[in-house]
């Protein structure tokens, strides 16, 4: 008996970064799962701020809320693909992390509506102290790594330790300067943590877990259209069948496009990995914008939104232009790319962001897409 309860504890210790077949685990799933119901909710808290205009802070709120679920799950994603030991512990850690996740969800509405981003810290905090345990354990349990993982704990303990002064003790006046220095602060942890020491990261690991939440939020912006074909059946008008084309032209286009690029030259290569994690949280808030940007779209196309058509239309172009200017410094950046490759993207960029005034509505944003997903096509796979 002793024998087997010995066997639930396993040394936690880096995973071999040439390992064969590493695909996501049902928990690094079933973690997605949770982070994406959190996401779901800012999404729909988004789209109601913006259509009733309170655009600023909405925005403000979007920001806030959406980078605390990104920092928390980017933390975690990286652990678990240089450390998972998989065994009771370990588990019990990624449990409490999905019930802060839950609890920074359930703070969410408050956050957008009455300013109070208290649940939504508390969430953060608990999520955040489970992933100082799982860095203990590492310091305990892998001496090659002891330094990082101490510096890496004591660093995230500092960084609570602020969250929770900014929750109790300073005024409501104080709490923006607060997110924002604080916030910079977690950024400069695992930049500071790592230092001169090699990343332990399984590349085709990360990239994976990287893409499998790329699609799901995908999943919930192609979930923002339902309400439109829905609106169309009821009473049809060009209008949102334009929309909707649209909307699910650009959807799928940037799917297209994220995934023809199989390279990510950065990953491995010490400080630049962090511009491609990093981007990637920008990205990603992107892609859930686009989706509330459709929710705002379709609300304003059938009366339901206090805010004008351009606008509305704006809040589609502007992620979009942000996610191709972002996907752009990630990958084409740092490539030995043509000129006209590397061109591509910010002109796209360029180009969307004007399209809000062509009066042709989302289409137009769709067929730009169109356009650069088949110039790069052409360019980077020449005829033999």
């Amino acid at each position: 008996m002793l024998h087997k309860l010995l066997a639930l504890h396993r040394p936690l210790v880096s995973r071999d970064v040439n390992e064969g077949h590493r695909a996501a685990t049902s928990l690094e799933l079933f973690y997605d799962l949770v982070i994406v119901i959190a996401i779901a909710i800012v999404a729909v808290q988004f789209h109601h701020a913006v259509v009733n205009n309170h655009i600023v802070d909405g925005v403000i709120s979007f920001l806030m809320v959406f980078w605390g679920i990104w920092w928390t799950w980017s933390g975690f994603t990286f652990f678990s693909a240089g450390y998972d030991s998989d065994d009771v512990p370990y588990r019990i850690a990624v449990f409490v992390q999905l019930v802060g996740a839950l609890i920074l969800a359930a703070g969410v509405e408050p956050a957008f509506e009455h300013n109070d981003f208290r649940l939504v810290m508390i969430g953060f905090i608990v999520m955040r102290l489970a992933l100082v345990a799982l860095w203990l354990r590492v310091y305990r349990s892998d001496c090659g790594d002891r330094g990082m993982a101490l510096r890496s704990a004591v660093g995230i303990i500092l960084c609570q330790i602020g969250w929770c002064i900014l929750i109790l003790v300073l005024p409501e006046s104080m709490v923006m300067g607060g997110f924002v220095v604080l916030a910079l602060c977690e950024h400069f942890v695992p930049f500071y943590a790592v230092r001169k020491k090699k990343s332990k990261i399984h590349k085709d690991h990360i990239v994976e877990r990287f893409g499998l939440l790329t699609i799901i939020v995908l999943g919930e912006a192609l979930l923002a259209l339902v309400g439109a074909i829905q609106a169309l059946v009821a009473h049809y008008e060009p209008q949102l069948l334009n929309a909707i084309v649209g909307g699910l032209v650009i959807i799928f286009t940037i799917w297209w496009l994220y995934f023809e690029e199989e390279e990510h030259p950065v990953i491995g290569k010490g400080r630049k990995e962090f511009i491609w994690g990093y981007g990637h949280g920008i990205i990603f808030a992107a892609i859930a914008a686009i989706g509330a940007g459709l929710a705002i779209v379709t609300d304003v196309l059938t009366d339901h939104g206090k805010i004008s058509e351009t606008i509305a239309y704006a809040s589609v172009a502007i992620p979009v232009a942000i996610f191709l200017g972002v996907f752009w410094l990630i990958h084409d950046y740092h490539s030995t790319r043509t000129l006209k490759v590397k061109m591509i993207y910010p002109l796209g960029a360029a180009l969307v962001l004007l399209s809000v005034f062509s009066g042709f509505g989302l289409i137009v944003i769709g067929a730009i897409l169109v356009v650069m997903l088949i110039a790069r096509l052409l360019w980077l796979n020449p005829a033999q």
